[in-house]
């Protein structure tokens, strides 16, 4: 009995990988010797993307010290995959999680890491990037990455300024001629989950600002800080799907790098060759903490099950807490979805995640 392991993390209390075991544990407890558990965690393209491809792909992990969100030194890493290439984890260099809660502040947060991180894979010869956007802390248009990687960005009297969301609002020029040319000889994927606009009550800045620490206030200015960006810069990215990913970072990678956005999940279940793995399996288990409307989005959930159900594997998914109508879950191939929390506060099933999922799984399991 073959059975396919592919959860998201149990954000604030699961990695995808420890949600995986638990599951295999349960598994085995139910089905003995008789099941062959194959763990595959995944993500979508947020945290834990370059940990999961190095866990299921062949290839070299490379650390590096670049700079943090506030521009403190931290420790990063990114991999080269054997057929070249280069998996970059943005929230590795500029994630919400680097910062304490009340050092938060996306008008000083910067994207400079990943741009650094991208330049150390150019000087290894890497031209072919997929960079997970997620878990970001920044709000800067991408132009702390773009910095890093040569550009220059100038106000009105010509002086240069520091790529963070505080000055994207003072941008007059951006200077290019000191631009990486090795960009343009590359290829960028975006991967992430989200289509999110630019602008406007449901883009990046006015939606996401606030879980980084903006007030109404600040959230306002930045959105206006955007709308300038996006006007001195060229082209018309600022509506391409995917735009606002990140703080913006969509826009700057697209507008100066001719990125591509993807699909974060589909890009992982490719890089993990999701669909070979499928065969002969008798079920899918995956799951994430929430599981709500969001997971019917393009989300890990719904990459999973679609790819499943199409060669006719039953998927079945455990959350943390569960919103989302069955219905949904149904059309994108999520057979049953299963609440771990029950009748506990969601304090204490965060605290015991670990048991609670082990224990529905088990249960579950056992009827089948």
């Amino acid at each position: 009995m073959r059975i396919i392991i592919a959860p998201d993390s149990f954000k604030g209390s699961l990695s995808a990988m420890q949600a995986a075991l638990c599951i295999k544990k349960a598994a085995v407890s139910v089905f003995g010797d008789s099941c062959r558990c194959v763990l595959m965690p995944v993500s979508d393209g947020g945290e834990g993307f370059v940990d999961i491809c190095a866990m299921a792909c062949d290839g070299q992990v490379i650390n590096v010290h670049v700079s943090g969100p506030l521009g403190n030194p931290v420790d990063a890493k990114y991999m080269i995959l054997n057929d070249g290439r280069c998996i970059i984890e943005m929230a590795q260099a500029a994630g919400l999680t680097l910062i304490k809660p009340e050092h938060r502040n996306p008008l000083h947060t910067s994207t400079y890491g990943v741009g650094q991180m991208i330049k150390d894979a150019l000087d290894k010869n890497v031209r072919r990037f997929i960079i997970g956007l997620g878990g970001s802390s920044t709000n800067d248009g991408g132009t702390g990455a773009l910095s890093a990687l040569g550009a220059v960005f100038k106000d009105e009297n010509g002086i240069v300024l520091r790529a963070c969301g505080m000055n994207l609002s003072k941008i007059v020029t951006v200077d290019l001629s000191g631009f990486d040319k090795r960009v343009y000889e590359s290829e960028i994927i975006l991967a992430c989950d989200v289509d999110i606009p630019l602008f406007g009550k449901t883009g990046t800045t006015l939606l996401y600002s606030p879980q980084k620490g903006a007030d109404e206030s600040m959230s306002l200015y930045l959105e206006e800080g955007m709308k300038h960006f996006a006007a001195v810069s060229p082209g018309i990215c600022e509506n391409n799907p995917g735009a606002g990913a990140a703080g913006g970072v969509g826009f700057g990678f697209m507008t100066y790098c001719g990125a591509k956005k993807v699909s974060g999940i589909d890009a992982v279940l490719d890089i993990l060759d999701f669909e070979s793995q499928l065969d002969g399996a008798f079920i899918v288990i995956t799951g994430e903490g929430k599981i709500d409307f969001q997971s019917t989005q393009g989300k890990v959930l719904s990459g999973v099950g679609r790819r499943a159900s199409a060669k006719n594997v039953k998927v079945i998914a455990f959350g943390g807490i569960v919103e989302a109508d069955i219905f949904d879950l149904q059309k994108m191939g999520i057979s049953e979805a299963y609440e771990i929390r029950g009748s506990h506060s969601t304090q204490y099933a965060m605290e015991n995640a670990a048991g609670l999922l082990e224990q529905k799984v088990r249960d579950v399991l056992s009827i089948l």
